[in-house]
């Protein structure tokens, strides 16, 4: 179950999953928010306190997305200030 999902489905509050992980908050919402790849120092934490819902797989491809994402937003920056 991808993170995201996870939270929807689930209702666990972010916070309390954060503390629980050992990550800070601010950290903990931009990997959520898709804004950075999910630190592969949490991962074991995050599938042990998710319960195993969230799985390796899903945070690789989490993180494989956030760094799509991430690319594409430094890629359409470059280009605006190009044309600008």
């Amino acid at each position: 179950m991808r993170l995201k999902e996870f939270f929807r489905k689930t209702g666990v509050q972010k916070k309390w999953f954060a503390d629980q992980v050992g990550m800070p908050l601010s950290s903990f919402y931009e990997m959520t928010l898709g804004r950075t790849p999910v630190p592969q120092k949490y991962w074991k934490k995050i599938i042990e306190v998710s319960e195993q819902k969230i799985t390796v797989q899903d945070l690789w491809a989490d993180s494989l997305e956030n760094m799509q994402v991430k690319q594409n937003r430094k890629k359409n920056a470059e280009q605006k200030e190009g044309v600008l």
